[in-house]
């Protein structure tokens, strides 16, 4: 009974140290992912907080570019074929990208502003380029007119037809 007895101590302690042997490979193991886990997090939050594509994709919208493939399918951005379908100069599309980059910044991404608060800063975006574009065809429209009427001949008489 005693040999019996002392195979099954044996056999528990050698058990004991397999289990614990196993332990220690786990926790190696959970330490390594553990830093590579780390390093995938911080990866993943600069990824987030990174604009620049966005803001890259916006310059090109607006500038009127278009995006072409070549023969090996990269897409590239491209100027327009038409050049009439620009809508804004260079300097209209950097004064409305200074505006965006007020908007699209790490430190509102970051911030914890309250859904009445991101409305409310919307809407004021929305306003101000709803104003800046009626006052911008307000004095175009103002500038064609007296354009017309100085260089048109017809338009200087007084006289109603004459």
């Amino acid at each position: 009974m005693d040999a019996e007895l002392d195979m099954y101590l044996k056999q528990l302690d050698d058990e004991n140290k397999n289990l614990h042997l196993e332990n220690s490979q786990l926790k190696r193991e959970v330490g390594h992912t553990s830093i590579f886990a780390g390093a995938i997090n911080e990866n993943l939050i600069q990824y987030q907080l990174d604009l620049s594509e966005e803001k890259e994709k916006i310059d090109h919208l607006l500038r009127g570019h278009v995006i072409k493939r070549d023969q090996l399918g990269t897409e590239y951005w491209s100027e327009p074929d038409d050049p009439t379908s620009k809508s804004l100069t260079n300097y209209g599309v950097e004064r409305l990208m200074n505006v965006i980059n007020f908007y699209l910044s790490r430190n509102i991404i970051l911030s914890n502003y309250d859904q009445e608060t991101i409305d409310n800063k919307m809407k004021d975006l929305g306003w101000g380029l709803a104003l800046a574009s009626g006052l911008i065809a307000g004095l175009s429209y103002a500038l064609f007119g007296l354009i017309g009427k100085l260089v048109t001949p017809w338009s200087k008489s007084n006289a109603g037809g004459a």
